[in-house]
């Protein structure tokens, strides 16, 4: 380690059975060393740095190394990142890195060891907060909507012009759903007897229900099961107890149909659990 606890230099030996006082080097099967230069400056206190690293695996006689090598901006931003395997000029590649005058990454070009060049893009909205423009190395375009209350994503158009658009609530959950596809999903929320019970029902999917306690663990959840010709689908519920301190699973039964004798009876689709699980 440097004088700021940067870890220089790691040697990591891997082999089946190293034995007691016998040295890891003399039996490993896999060695990998890691060796890194750092930058620091301690009067802008930006610490830390990483300007080179280099990794080699050794196995048996033959040996693989990669290096990359890091530049940063004043604020210790990176600003452009290259990798190379040693002795293969033709794995090299770099990207580089344009920021905003709020620090996000708005560009990017990687430049491979045939000057092959591709680049992205993203478009942030007037704060720098949400972005709302993407656009890939492949040239395809996407949008985005966030909520600036509470930064849930609304909508997005994919590539193909496909949108999805979302509904929230005040604390930025997702209500509803509309796909591409004019399918869709619709989520409820409720207190029951100091319990959440929150309600998903799809399309074509049925509904699925789960309650949970104030801890945020499930106790129950209901399902749609096989439907058959002339019948209704039948719920298949899932049950978790827990043990009297509340901190483990003491019993956890088979999911199956809610209306099941066995589950007024002697509970014999109840799977107990070790007192330490």
């Amino acid at each position: 380690m440097d004088a700021f606890g940067n870890v220089l230099a790691e040697v990591t030996y891997i082999g089946r059975d190293h034995g007691l006082g016998v040295a890891p080097s003399s039996t490993a099967e896999h060695v990998e060393d890691v060796e890194r230069i750092f930058t620091n400056d301690a009067s802008k206190w930006i610490l830390g740095r990483l300007a080179e690293e280099t990794a080699c695996s050794t196995a048996g006689e033959e040996t693989a190394c990669r290096t990359t090598r890091q530049e940063h901006d004043i604020f210790g931003r990176f600003k452009r990142i290259e990798v190379e395997s040693e002795g293969d000029a033709e794995t090299k590649l770099g990207v580089l890195v344009t920021r905003d005058a709020f620090g996000n990454v708005v560009r990017t070009v990687a430049t491979d060891a045939f000057e092959g060049k591709r680049a992205a893009c993203v478009s942030y909205d007037e704060q720098g907060i949400f972005p709302f423009a993407r656009r890939n190395s492949l040239g395809h375009l996407s949008f985005e909507r966030y909520d600036p209350g509470t930064g849930a994503q609304l909508a997005e158009v994919d590539p193909n012009a496909l949108v999805t658009a979302r509904a929230i609530d005040g604390f930025g959950r997702v209500t509803r759903e509309v796909r591409p596809d004019e399918t869709e999903t619709v989520v409820t929320r409720q207190l029951v007897q100091n319990r959440i019970v929150i309600t998903r029902e799809a399309v074509g999917w049925g509904a699925e229900t789960a309650e949970f306690d104030r801890l945020g663990r499930v106790l129950r959840s209901w399902s749609s099961g096989v439907s058959a010709p002339g019948q209704l689908a039948p719920r298949i519920l899932r049950e978790v107890v827990y043990d009297d301190l509340g901190e483990r699973v003491a019993k956890e039964y088979v999911a199956d149909a809610e209306t099941m004798p066995a589950r007024r009876g002697s509970m014999p689709n109840a799977r107990m659990m070790p007192s330490g699980g």
